[in-house]
């Protein structure tokens, strides 16, 4: 008895060391590009599962009452600094009153992958309600300034129109569809656009230059690219989810994944570093990243820009509304000459996307 009982024990720590090599292993893809090892990055899609996982190793050691313990606790402690990409505690999503502040001083950005309209699942045939819905957000938030992603305006119901017709004079588009409406990667301004400029020819990624009185900042609108998961990688998920995995399939999938991956870092160094870096004057940068907080492309971005989410947020900053898994892969990030006064997460059923809002200042005010 005594040595059945041994042999679990060592059974369970070496289960436990595994899980603290996966944590450390999966939180250290910011130091090492893709193209150098991609399955850091790959592994770190798993990083707060893993805290959770290893929180729960914790427990059950002090349950037990075993010095154990301390394998997963010294684990977490290590990457504790990261925890707050992810769960915050402590923000808020409506500005604090100030006797030195106005409202003309701040500017409300928000930041929303539409998935043209599809709702949650690609509910097609739903287009122009789930347009009118996200027509009514706009109206309820009141933001100045719209970055959209995916935007695809409808025949029955136009949303630069409605937007238009709200103060929201200033559109552009990189693109636009064939009766010239705005179509893909969008920017909806309520204040003046200096100046507008695509920063790549797939039309994933713009900026505008918009002045609000003597706030003059540039806005850049961002859609990273994108999984192209199709019906059966999307039930691949599922089938993972409920522990029903098929090999082929499953390598498919990351297949898809670490490709994914590489071009985000190559999208990084040609169409985003040098558009942070030499901005003339302040700058927000917001949208889909399709990257998670422990990425090497959310570590790239980090160390020139603030997180809003990070600033302001409460909660778990889940943002990606569609199926298995759910990441906060949406972000409004912005410059030290800014600070974020507020931040808050858009719940609709018009996307398989959640919006974010932040609200932001000049630093000294």
């Amino acid at each position: 008895m005594q040595t059945m009982r041994k042999v679990i024990r060592i059974f369970f720590i070496v289960i436990n060391a595994l899980l603290v090599i996966a944590l450390l292993m999966s939180s250290i893809a910011g130091w090492i590009a893709p193209s150098k090892c991609v399955w850091f990055s790959l592994m770190s899609y798993v990083f707060f599962p893993l805290v959770v996982v290893n929180a729960l190793c914790v427990l059950m050691w002090l349950f037990f009452k075993r010095w154990e313990f301390l394998i997963s606790l010294v684990a977490i402690l290590l990457r504790c600094n990261m925890i707050p990409l992810f769960v915050q505690i402590g923000g808020t999503s409506e500005p604090p009153v100030s006797e030195t502040r106005s409202k003309a001083d701040e500017l409300k950005v928000m930041s929303y992958n539409l998935h043209g309209f599809h709702g949650k699942t690609e509910e097609y045939g739903e287009e122009t309600e789930n347009a009118a819905k996200f027509v009514d957000m706009v109206r309820q938030t009141e933001p100045d300034v719209i970055c959209a992603q995916e935007m695809l305006d409808g025949n029955k119901f136009s949303v630069s129109d409605s937007l238009k017709a709200m103060g929201y004079t200033y559109q552009y588009s990189a693109k636009t569809d064939g009766r010239g409406r705005p179509y893909g990667a969008s920017i909806f301004s309520r204040h003046k656009m200096d100046y507008v400029h695509n920063i790549d020819k797939s039309g994933r990624k713009i900026y505008a230059d918009i002045r609000k009185d003597d706030f003059k900042v540039r806005v850049v609108c961002v859609h990273m690219s994108s999984y192209s998961l199709g019906m059966e990688e999307k039930e691949v998920l599922q089938d993972i989810k409920h522990n029903d995995i098929d090999t082929a399939k499953t390598k498919k999938l990351m297949s898809k994944v670490k490709r994914n991956v590489l071009n985000h870092e190559e999208e990084w160094k040609e169409d985003m570093e040098e558009v942070i870096t030499e901005a003339p004057h302040a700058i927000i940068v917001a949208g889909d990243f399709n990257d998670t907080p422990a990425s090497h492309l959310y570590y790239k971005i980090s160390k020139k820009l603030k997180d809003s989410y990070v600033e302001q947020g409460s909660g778990l900053g889940i943002t990606y509304n569609g199926a298995f898994p759910k990441y906060r892969i949406d972000y409004i990030f912005h410059s030290k000459e800014l600070k974020s006064l507020a931040y808050k997460r858009l719940e609709g059923d018009f996307s398989d996307h959640n919006g974010v809002v932040a609200v932001m200042v000049k630093s000294e005010l």
